[in-house]
């Protein structure tokens, strides 16, 4: 280690590998030698408030506990970058204003639904200026179904962004008429405003764990994905494996904008790189038809005409799929298995094949159309997702999990008092479904009945509480017990600070 990137007051050599590499296991996130000081900086703060005497202590204890733990929310909070400001990095700001999201407006006339997601959000300023150009471009935005999602690790990072309030530093960027128009001026501060604030959604998520592509998330089937300035800090397998997910959730032609120093072509396969009013846009090749399968127009949540419910497609009165002659038996319950497989491992287009192989040898395996169900509905599909879970629950009345995919469904479509109804049958068939209670919860709390919503968000979390955190939840394909758990305790908070801002 070279002494030039040693400063005194940094841990030293085998403590900061320690750490370093316990960081990267969990975290994905690498400290190479010019950031020892940050990295010592931060590991000693936060031992300090840990209250223990030693740093190898303080690591074991680290190595015990679950990511999204207490003990790891206060390292987090300390060695994460909080560098953020409205409308930072003015040639991508150009670029979105002027070709990007107007190119999303003109596509989605029809259905008026634009589902974007600011992967690293930090405290805020990203996601919310988004909703305000969104604000800005469209002629009656309240009749568009938009939804906006942040998400980031640094939990306090999340509740910052939460409170909506910010210092004119988070404007240096920014034409102060911006500011002037969507900010209300608070004892030296600056609080957005409601109608803002209620287009964007905020939660826990850990990049480098998996929970994404996912409805559960609210990370499928999305316009346009921001995920800029985080690259630079993970280590480059990190960096790989969430490109590909990144790409897997977006739509055909979706975008993908990175930070500027992060526009590796060769990272972003799938993805055709694009330089738009200076900046480098990436957008992601039209692989597969769109054409029949988007969601209807849905209003926004406040609006008060209710929306419509989508029309099913027609059924098959028989299977989709066919056995071809010569062909070798086909044991479907393998056969689905080496689906659920394949989709673990990022190859869907293999998985539906396996499915379809299933359903071609038994038509009637309800599992495997609902297996279909979800990743038509991971691709924004829902019209094609909801007949196969139709389909699974005639072969199958009593299948929860499908109940649960068509009340995610419904929420995807704005049809958000159907989805009651499912999740309702859902907890009926297993009361102690936790991600029915999850959703429930959310669903209540949109619609307004707070009380309500909090009594599923403790069940959902006694459930939770009494898994191991490493275990898989029922109903996800790689959604943790421990992620469960953080993000439902970072909705708590949501509401807590809700409430309070209400009284």
């Amino acid at each position: 280690m070279s002494a030039a990137l040693r400063t005194p007051g940094d841990l030293d050599d085998e403590s900061y590998e320690l750490f370093r590499e316990l960081i990267l296991g969990r975290m994905g996130v690498h400290f190479g030698p010019r950031r020892r000081s940050e990295l010592s900086r931060g590991v000693l703060s936060a031992s300090a408030r840990a209250g223990d005497s030693g740093l190898f202590g303080y690591a074991g204890r680290l190595r015990g506990a679950d990511t999204n733990s207490p003990l790891w929310d206060d390292l987090i909070a300390e060695i994460s970058i909080g560098e953020s400001y409205f409308f930072r990095d003015e040639a991508q700001m150009l670029a979105l204003r002027t070709v990007v999201l107007p190119d999303l407006i003109a596509r989605h006339q029809a259905d008026r639904r634009l589902r974007i997601w600011s992967a690293g959000c930090s405290t805020g300023e990203e996601p919310y200026g988004l909703a305000m150009m969104l604000v800005d471009l469209l002629e009656e935005p309240e009749l568009w179904d938009l939804h906006i999602l942040g998400t980031d690790i640094n939990r306090r990072a999340i509740s910052q962004a939460l409170t909506g309030l910010y210092r004119a530093w988070s404007f240096r960027s920014s034409d102060t008429r911006i500011r002037d128009r969507h900010f209300i001026p608070r004892d030296g501060s600056f609080e957005l405003r409601p109608e803002i604030r209620r287009m964007v959604e905020f939660g826990y998520l850990n990049l480098s764990s998996g929970g994404y592509p996912s409805l559960i998330t609210q990370t499928n089937a999305l316009d346009l994905i921001l995920w800029r300035n985080v690259a630079i800090y993970l280590s480059p397998e990190v960096v790989r494996a969430v490109a590909v997910r990144l790409h897997e959730c977006l739509l055909p032609d979706g975008y993908l904008i990175v930070g500027a120093v992060e526009a590796d072509a060769a990272t972003y396969k799938g993805f055709a790189a694009k330089s738009i009013c200076g900046a480098t846009v990436f957008q992601k090749s039209p692989t597969r038809p769109t054409a029949g399968v988007v969601a209807p127009p849905a209003p926004r949540r406040e609006a008060p005409a209710p929306p419509s419910r989508p029309a099913p497609a027609p059924r098959s009165s028989g299977s989709e799929f066919s056995v071809q002659p010569g062909s070798l038996p086909v044991d479907p319950r393998r056969t689905y298995e080496q689906g659920l497989t394949l989709v673990l491992s990022g190859r869907l287009d293999a998985a539906m094949t396996a499915f379809g192989s299933c359903l071609a040898a038994q038509p009637t395996f309800a599992p495997a159309h609902h297996a279909l169900a979800k990743l038509h509905a991971n691709r924004g599909e829902l019209l094609e997702a909801r007949r196969r879970c139709e389909r699974a629950l005639e072969c199958a009345p009593g299948f929860a999990e499908a109940h649960y995919t068509l009340a995610l469904i419904c929420v995807e479509s704005g049809t958000q008092d159907e989805a009651v109804g499912f999740l309702r049958k859902a907890l009926y068939l297993e009361p102690a479904f936790a991600l029915a209670h999850y959703t429930m919860a959310n669903v209540l709390e949109r619609s307004g009945r707070g009380p309500d919503a909090g009594r599923h968000r403790r069940h959902a979390l006694r459930i939770v509480g009494a898994m191991p955190p490493a275990e898989v939840v029922a109903g996800s394909e790689d959604l943790t017990g421990g992620q469960l758990k953080a993000m439902l305790e970072t909705s708590c908070g949501v509401i807590q600070r809700a409430g309070r801002s209400r009284g």
